[in-house]
């Protein structure tokens, strides 16, 4: 068994202090092996008498010091948090070790290399954490026992494995896109990563060695470099020999700004290069209305006149449906409830015109207006394209204008009005004009004075 040396102290210190009152060579005048079992007999008399004053204690630590098969009672208890290790070549080894009890402030690490050549650092304990000890051992290319020491503890042996770690050698994505847009499968390689928004994606690549697993984390374009979330991981699945991976992810989400692929060799080292892959979103953009033709916001006309409306919508992949809309108020802004009147207009690819007719007037194909003399129309032009995302398809206007129906009086007074605006600007203008001929006249004719 193994005794510990506090128990043997204890044990002395009781022994001697019985044998001081002894004088030996009067008391017992024997040959020196008789005297060595006297003394022997004093020393478990003096075992006898801790044991009885400290029974509770005594029977546990009689146990725990002589039998064997039990760790010995310490004053120092020591956890090595690390212990055995498996790191891929040249990755740091931490090593880590706790303490309780009786903290020491200092900690020994003994690394022995596999020729049996041996190393030993001494570590203070973290200032934050006191009783914690970490040796970093930077840039591993050789595997190493190590074993702990600290107070009066010391701890098992254990192995750092440095292995090699599994590595992509190729990596490309194949992208599907979604059906509506009309566009083919495509393959783009892992530094040139453009993804269709909507797109099924599949990430393939082949690795240097035989593989236990793997997965693709789906990082978030605002994720910080520390965050990985295993929930965003998707596994890989592997081929016959292990080396072919393949992960597919159904309408990948454009929240997502990168890919990391991250493999566990079968010799159960992690890999190292895992790289973050950008990639860049191939947005379903809104369609966009541009109106070349139309009547103005508060432009008037009269019962029985049309307005030409012409324009086109610019859509990427395709247009579900392009719309006339308007409301027919007795005058100011139309209520809520106001019914909308749509018209389904006629594209090539995506430009129309057509006529828009009030109190009946106007060719047989013209979008009829059933308004008049004291009416306002507020009408636009409504686009909704084919997309089949989750969010359904884009649906855009245009500014909303509005048209006011007046009698033939209103307008000819309108106009009335216009004409005099105008001769007004004119007047303004031509007046201006002989100020200017005036004040020219005055320089030359003091230039002329000047010269005299």
């Amino acid at each position: 068994g193994r005794a510990s040396r506090s128990l043997v102290e204890n044990l002395l210190k009781d022994t001697v202090m019985e044998l001081e009152k002894v004088e030996w060579k009067r008391a017992v005048p024997l040959k020196s092996a008789i005297r060595w079992v006297l003394v022997a007999g004093f020393l478990a008399i003096g075992a006898a008498t801790w044991a009885i004053a400290h029974q509770e204690k005594s029977v546990i630590q009689v146990g725990r010091y002589f039998l064997s098969g039990h760790a010995p009672i310490l004053k120092t208890r020591l956890e090595v948090v690390s212990g055995d290790l498996k790191l891929p070549s040249g990755s740091d080894a931490r090593l880590l070790a706790t303490t309780g009890g009786e903290v020491p402030g200092e900690a020994v690490f003994r690394l022995t290399s596999p020729d049996g050549g041996e190393e030993t650092f001494t570590v203070n304990a973290k200032e934050d954490r006191p009783g914690e000890f970490e040796l970093i051992v930077e840039n591993a290319q050789d595997g190493f026992r190590y074993q702990v020491f600290a107070g009066d503890a010391e701890s098992a042996t254990f192995d750092v494995d440095v292995l090699e770690p599994p590595r992509l050698r190729e990596i490309v994505i194949r992208v599907d896109p979604p059906s509506y847009t009309g566009l083919s499968s495509y393959v783009v390689p892992a530094n040139e990563i453009r993804i269709v928004e909507g797109s099924r994606v599949t990430v393939e690549g082949q690795t240097s060695d035989a593989l236990d697993s793997g997965w693709v984390y789906l990082i978030r374009s605002d994720s910080s470099l520390g965050e990985l979330d295993a929930s965003d991981a998707v596994p890989f699945t592997l081929d016959s020999d292990r080396k072919g991976v393949s992960a597919g992810i159904d309408e990948l989400p454009v929240e997502v700004g990168y890919f990391m692929p991250v493999l566990l060799g079968e010799n159960g080292v992690e890999s190292v290069d895992n790289t973050r892959h950008p990639i860049q979103w191939v947005l379903d953009a809104e369609p966009e209305i541009r109106l070349t033709k139309g009547a103005a916001n508060l432009d008037t006309v009269v019962p029985g006149r049309s307005v030409r409306i012409a324009g086109a919508v610019e859509e990427d992949y395709g247009l579900s449906s392009v719309e006339f809309c308007f409301q027919v108020s007795g005058g100011g802004a139309p209520d809520a409830e106001e019914k909308v009147e749509r018209v389904l207009l006629n594209t090539d690819e995506g430009a129309f015109e057509f006529e828009l007719a009030f109190g009946g007037s106007g060719a047989s194909d013209a979008v009829q207006v059933p308004a008049e003399s004291g009416d306002e129309v507020t009408w636009w032009i409504e686009a909704v394209d084919n997309s089949e995302l989750e969010d359904g398809p884009h649906r855009v206007e245009s500014p909303r204008e509005v048209i006011r129906v007046v009698t033939p009086e209103e307008k000819i007074s309108e106009l009335m009005g216009r004409v005099r605006e105008g001769m007004s600007v004119i007047e303004d203008v031509s007046g201006r004009q002989d100020e200017t001929a005036r004040k020219l006249k005055e320089l030359i004719d003091q230039r002329e004075d000047v010269d005299q």
